[in-house]
């Protein structure tokens, strides 16, 4: 699997984007690293979501490599609904639903081991929080 140098380009334009936003408007820093995160996975749902909705085959071809490929499950060209595609919407819904319950999972997974984890806690103790 080769490195997406264009997913390290974007990461490094927006982060410190998002910390500059966040210092200029009087915001703390997390609020702009928190900004950056809902951010690029917002734009990462809608993005495949219109690949479903507005994806079709001709584009897929752009490259001379990929010309003529159908897709093996549906027999249709590679796109959505324009090509008349309709199941990729629920396909790539499906992947959303798929990889954020995988995330939820293992980040619950892991707060759970690191809050058992001395010194490491989720939550500060009563008196910590009154003061």
């Amino acid at each position: 699997m080769a490195f997406d140098v264009t997913t390290l380009v974007v990461f490094l334009v927006a982060v410190p984007l998002s910390l500059g936003i966040a210092v200029a408007s009087g915001a703390p820093v997390a609020a702009g690293l928190i900004a950056a995160a809902v951010g690029g996975i917002l734009a990462g749902i809608i993005g495949l979501m219109f690949n479903a909705l507005f994806g079709v085959d001709y584009v897929v071809g752009l490259d001379g490599v990929n010309t003529g490929v159908a897709n093996p499950e549906t027999g249709t060209g590679l796109g959505g609904w324009p090509i008349g595609n309709y199941r990729q919407f629920y396909i790539q819904l499906a992947y959303v639903v798929a990889c954020s319950g995988y995330a939820f999972v293992m980040s619950a997974i892991l707060a759970y081991i690191v809050n058992y984890i001395p010194g490491l806690k989720l939550r500060a103790s009563e008196e910590a929080e009154l003061l």
